[in-house]
């Protein structure tokens, strides 16, 4: 099953912002627990982390972000030119 994963705030009656990614749910693993299941991104963009207040982010998502943006780094960058490649690298540095 595919989903969407959309973390975002939302200033009542004005607007919101969202990130949103697309997540597909399938099997992990199975244990003396039983079955589990797992989530794989599958939306590959860059977050503009000029929105972001980075003191709110806790260690945790400070690392989850920059783990997905290796990840949108290292799959999208072999199919780029230079100057793409060197734009994606800039969107997706480490905070």
């Amino acid at each position: 099953m595919i989903s969407s994963n959309e973390p975002g705030f939302y200033k009542e009656g004005a607007y919101g912002i969202r990130h949103e990614n697309l997540i597909l749910c399938k099997e992990a693993e199975t244990s003396q627990y039983g079955e589990f299941l797992d989530f794989e991104t599958i939306t590959l963009c860059h977050f503009e982390t000029k929105g972001l207040q980075m003191e709110l982010l806790t260690p945790v998502e400070k690392k989850w972000l920059n783990n997905y943006h290796q990840l949108v780094f290292d799959t999208l960058s072999p199919d780029l030119d230079d100057d793409h490649k060197t734009w994606l690298k800039e969107k997706t540095k480490a905070i």
